[in-house]
């Protein structure tokens, strides 16, 4: 057994030097494998933003269409009831509740702000698609009373819809129909 430590004190330095190429090495090998790691991490990572990027991009460009349609929809509305009301409800293209909706779920994503005129938006746009409805349940040769009309909460619905559905199209980078109105 002496002579087994002798031997290990004569060669302690040669060891040592050996352990410590077999540490470097090791060490070595696993820094190469972390850098392949990170490496991969930032290629997904690329690839993820892009894919990422992609899907806003067809996203706004789906809100900005449908919200962009409302707003054409909505500028065939009277402002008011000297602006020819019964032809004008009666002959507007409409919009679905269903593109509402999308309008809402899918500005979601945006700012807050824009995400919060595009909800105001979404509640002045289904009021007045209720609105027409009703006027439009009676037969047009019996003719709508438009003097029991809403006429201010119209305006102010129409103008709340026109304005946020604007803002949401800009938003998504287009801009729809005269802001005047």
């Amino acid at each position: 057994m002496t002579a087994f430590l002798d031997y290990l004190n004569r060669y302690s330095n040669l060891i040592v030097g050996m352990a410590t190429m077999v540490l470097v090495a090791v060490t070595w090998r696993y820094v190469r494998l972390t850098k392949q790691l990170v490496d991969t991490n930032r290629d997904q990572l690329a690839d993820l933003r892009k894919h990422h990027a992609a899907t806003d991009l067809r996203e706004r460009r789906y809100l900005a269409s449908v919200a962009g349609r409302i707003v054409r929809c909505l500028e065939e509305l009277p402002v008011g009831p000297r602006d020819n009301p019964d032809p004008k409800v009666r002959g507007a293209m409409l919009w679905s509740e269903e593109d509402v909706q999308d309008v809402e779920i899918t500005s979601a994503g945006l700012q807050s702000d824009l995400a919060g005129k595009a909800a105001n938006a979404s509640r002045s746009a289904l009021w007045l698609l209720a609105q027409i409805k009703r006027v439009r349940a009676v037969d047009p040769r019996q003719g709508y009373d438009w003097n029991r009309f809403p006429w201010d909460e119209w305006t102010q619905n129409l103008a709340t819809a026109l304005g946020g559905l604007r803002a949401v199209c800009e938003g998504c980078g287009h801009v729809v129909g005269p802001a005047g109105r």
